[in-house]
């Protein structure tokens, strides 16, 4: 009697609205930086269910909202993403265009990665590389050396090379190599939050939302438990000994 109270209720007004409520009420945000220096995701995912209420199916239904409500999480993710690498090589683009150098995106994985090792750069870094290779397919050697030249004193040539490398990373060939990534490293998001709603008063299908959460550090632990290989969790950044690890008027 109390979920059929709770379901005729009509609380719900909006898609995953009780989500986005929780996601709100917990201060999550949708892109933010954790305490690592990471960066992590959460994301509202939501999955309707197709079986009437009183239907002998309707348990099912539900299962399958919230295997719907995953996916959609995860495809939303791998759009904010695909999204947020392209216009962060457009911003480093403008800049370096704007400071008389040849846009990093261009050159060799050495220039991107600078002097780090591979397995140090970010997730997003990362990416770059793979878009790196995949311009170095997309643009002929002719229109790369034009794309290289020194437009430092320049700013309407700058603007237009700007404009001509924002269309290249716009084509459906790129976006779709990045979305191909991003869809394949989501393994590691965990489910944060879940609900079931329903207003059956206004006719409205019941649904299942949840809240995903995903980070790097999430991607490696996932890793390490497929593989059984847990070497990529431990820190590579040494600590300082012990001792100095105490505070002087510790007691």
């Amino acid at each position: 009697a109390m979920f059929m109270a709770s379901v005729d209720s009509g609380q719900m007004n909006q898609l995953g609205q009780a989500c986005v409520d929780n996601m709100s009420n917990k201060g999550w945000q949708e892109i933010s930086i954790n305490k690592k220096g990471e960066k992590e995701y959460y994301i509202v995912g939501v999955g309707t269910v197709s079986a009437p209420l009183k239907s002998s199916a309707f348990a099912d239904s539900v299962q399958n909202a919230s295997t719907k409500a995953l996916l959609d999480a995860k495809t939303k993710f791998s759009a904010i993403l695909n999204q947020e690498i392209i216009s962060e090589i457009i911003v480093d683009i403008k800049q370096q265009y704007s400071e008389g150098t040849p846009p990093s995106i261009l050159q060799g994985k050495e220039q991107i990665q600078q002097g780090e090792d591979y397995d140090d750069l970010s997730y997003i870094q990362k990416i770059k590389i793979l878009v790196n290779q995949q311009l170095d397919k997309l643009i002929d050697p002719e229109t790369k050396e034009a794309f290289n030249e020194d437009v430092a004193n320049n700013n309407e040539k700058a603007e237009e090379l700007t404009r001509e490398l924002e269309d290249i990373l716009n084509q459906e060939q790129m976006t779709d190599m990045i979305k191909t990534k991003t869809s394949a490293d989501v393994r590691g998001m965990i489910v944060k939050y879940g609900n079931f709603s329903s207003d059956t008063a206004n006719g409205k299908r019941p649904e299942v939302c949840i809240v995903a959460k995903w980070s790097p550090g999430l991607l490696k632990m996932a890793d390490a438990i497929a593989t059984n290989d847990f070497k990529v969790l431990k820190s590579t950044k040494r600590k300082q000994p012990l001792k100095n690890q105490i505070p002087i008027n510790a007691v």
